[in-house]
This record gives C-alpha cells, sequence and structure tokens, in this order.
C-alpha cells in the first residue's frame, strides 16, 4: 500500500493536524510562523480550489513520495532536508469528496487550471512519488544559489480539505 507524507511541524500543539486558516483561528501566533514560508508566493494564499470550495491553506498538503527519497534528492545537490520527522497518512483514511491532487504541471504556474486538478484514486499514487528531472534540476539550482529549495515543487500535491487526528497517524524519522 502507498501512503501519503506531510511533515511533522516542528511546533505541534493540539490533536490535530490541521490548514493554515484552520491553524490562523485556533493558534494565530503558529500560524505567523508557518505562513512564513509563503514570503514572495503570497498569490498562492489567494488560489482558490473550485473542486473543493476552498482556498489553498484551506487544505492540507501531502505528498506521495517517501521522505527519505526526498531527503536522498535534496543530498544529491548538497542540500539538507529540514524535516526529519514525517506523518504517514493511510490515504483511506481521506474522505474522498474532500481530497483531490493538484499536478503541478508548470515551474512557475500564472494561473490554476481545472485540469491541473484531478480526483484522488489509490491506484495513481505510485506514480505521483516520483521525483523528476525537473524538480532534481530546480534543486540543484536554488542550492547553487545558496537557496533553500522548495520540497515538493512540481511535485504533485495531494491535497486535503479537513484536519487529520495526530492519534491516528504514524511517525517516520529519516
Amino acid at each position: 500500500m502507498d501512503y501519503l507524507y506531510h511533515s511533522v511541524p516542528h511546533n505541534l500543539t493540539g490533536e490535530f493536524l490541521m490548514p493554515l486558516n484552520e491553524l490562523k483561528k485556533s493558534h494565530p501566533e503558529i500560524y505567523a510562523e508557518h505562513v512564513k514560508k509563503y514570503e514572495g508566493r503570497e498569490k498562492l494564499l489567494n488560489v482558490k480550489i473550485p473542486q473543493l470550495n476552498c482556498l489553498w491553506n484551506d487544505v492540507l498538503h501531502t505528498t506521495s513520495v517517501l521522505p527519505n527519497e526526498l531527503d536522498a534528492a535534496f543530498s544529491e545537490v548538497g542540500a539538507e532536508l529540514e524535516h526529519r520527522k514525517w506523518f504517514k497518512i493511510n490515504p483511506r483514511i481521506l474522505e474522498p469528496s474532500k481530497s483531490i491532487v493538484y499536478l503541478y504541471p508548470n515551474e512557475k504556474p500564472s494561473r490554476f487550471l481545472t485540469e491541473d486538478f484531478v480526483a484522488l484514486k489509490d491506484k495513481d499514487l505510485k506514480r505521483y512519488s516520483i521525483i523528476g528531472p525537473e524538480t532534481r534540476e530546480y534543486f540543484r539550482q536554488e542550492n547553487l544559489m545558496g537557496r533553500s529549495p522548495l520540497m515538493l515543487h512540481l511535485v504533485p500535491h495531494i491535497l486535503y480539505k479537513g484536519k487529520l487526528k495526530i492519534s491516528d497517524l504514524d511517525i517516520v524519522k529519516i
């Protein structure tokens, strides 16, 4: 079985892993820290996901890439993956009507097209778990420029409109 992964936040509080907008309501000080990852990319916070009738920051962002493979891709270019602990999520606990895949087809999307989002199907998780050559080259370029690469650049994002009970999730360490 293929799983989904979400990095374990260093300042995790409470019983649930939740989207940024929910975090903003319940823990504004923690939200302020996490929203910093969107500096220079603030427009993403206003992206609408029509199939889920919500915003980009109303969903949890997960990946089907194994954390140790992500770590290896970073190491190959001399970069260091900051996240060492990951939630391992059984995709079957996600409500299908609240789940979708953002295919991430473009380097810098100027707009998000409906066809860039597809239904989440277990049988497709394996193909979403590949770190392609464009992503590896991006990691290399960012590292050469002295910048920290975005972890999932050009890698499909599995999005979930909801929160997950932490006690229902396993943790893997790399």
